[in-house]
């Protein structure tokens, strides 16, 4: 029988504060996509970059708590599939994740509410990252 005092406990064991630095990753970067709503080229009305700011940068800073932070993962796998499609890396086994990615990314959800709260304004087509899954919806009859 193993003694569990005798046993290298990994989780923490860089470092102190390693864990609460590792924990504080999702919350950066709500931060950064709420600088990035706010700075976002594609919006022209200021109005509208602000309730997105907020919606995206705020509601992804709850989702972030909701999920304990594993909300970054949807995103992650987005980002690393739009560069694949920008860049044209072959596909990969992985393509479904990628393609799934935007329809479980909370933050996609949050710019949509943003932008229903204003419906005379139009989101940006460079910034519907659900559309491609509305337009399979549609097209399956759903």
């Amino acid at each position: 029988m193993q003694n569990s005092a005798n046993v290298i406990r990994m989780a923490g064991a860089i470092g102190p504060g390693f864990s609460r630095l590792i924990k504080a990753v999702p919350y950066v970067g709500d931060a950064v996509n709420f600088g990035a709503e706010l700075f976002n080229p594609n919006e022209p009305d200021l109005k509208q970059k602000v309730a997105n700011a907020t919606a995206v940068g705020l509601g992804g800073a709850m989702a972030s708590t909701v999920t304990g932070g594993l909300d970054f993962i949807p995103a992650i796998m987005q980002v690393l599939g739009e560069l694949g499609e920008k860049y044209g890396y072959p596909s990969t086994p992985f393509d479904p994740l990628f393609e799934a990615a935007p329809a479980l990314n909370p933050e996609n959800y949050l710019r949509e509410a943003a932008y229903a709260i204003n419906p005379e304004l139009e989101m940006p087509v460079a910034d519907d990252k659900l559309a491609g899954i509305r337009d399979a919806i549609i097209k399956s009859g759903y």
